[in-house]
């Protein structure tokens, strides 16, 4: 047992030296709103269009502001302090990286049109519990908006919780996901643009 830790832990901070220095890039910025149980909350994330393996989370609260960017290869989350300058303008304090504890999902989920397919806007977003069940044990209903580059993760990552890690699932669809409900919960797009900025994690060791 003392040799597995041992191991983990070499591996942890093998896994921190070798990112030190690494730069991220973002070139998309979306903001939802989710409804559920007679609250709101806002769901605000960078993503890289072309790079599925990483994404960056901001959490507004009143008293303060943090963020986390997450690297699937690595299997580490980043964690910043964030100073708001504007709307949607943030400063961004590195403070320390994580290992992510992540929980294995045997769910399956596809991502279709509607069975009619007269409206290529709308589509079915279905999970089950495994990849042997027929019937979903949960589905959403998506308005969607065609896009020229990958954007479905902008919605995976900040929204569709406990999914948001999950690496089974990357639809060829290029849509912007606008409005998407379920029997609990309405997610909204409340803003959406193009950006470019890029965030470095500093040399810990």
């Amino acid at each position: 047992m003392r040799l597995k830790v041992y191991i983990y832990v070499l591996l942890f901070f093998f896994t921190i030296s070798v990112q030190a220095q690494k730069e991220y890039t973002f070139d998309v910025f979306t903001h939802y709103k989710v409804e559920m149980n007679n609250k709101k909350y806002n769901r605000v994330g960078y993503v890289n269009s072309k790079d599925q393996n990483y994404f960056l989370s901001v959490y507004l609260n009143k008293e303060f502001t943090t963020a986390r960017l997450y690297d699937i290869n690595l299997n580490v989350f980043h964690v910043f302090k964030v100073n708001q300058t504007e709307n949607t303008n943030f400063d961004f304090i590195y403070l320390e990286t994580k290992p992510i504890n992540k929980i294995i999902n045997n769910e399956v989920i596809t991502l279709d049109f509607e069975s009619d397919n007269t409206n290529e806007n709308k589509m079915i977003l279905k999970i089950f519990r495994s990849a042997k069940r027929k019937r979903p044990f949960n589905k959403y209903k998506l308005i969607v908006k065609p896009s020229d580059i990958y954007l479905f993760h902008a919605f995976k990552t900040s929204s569709l919780h406990p999914y948001e890690l999950y690496e089974n699932f990357i639809t060829k669809h290029n849509i912007l996901v606008l409005e998407a409900k379920d029997d609990r919960k309405l997610i909204k797009l409340i803003d959406y643009k193009p950006v470019s900025f890029s965030l470095k994690i500093p040399d810990t060791n």
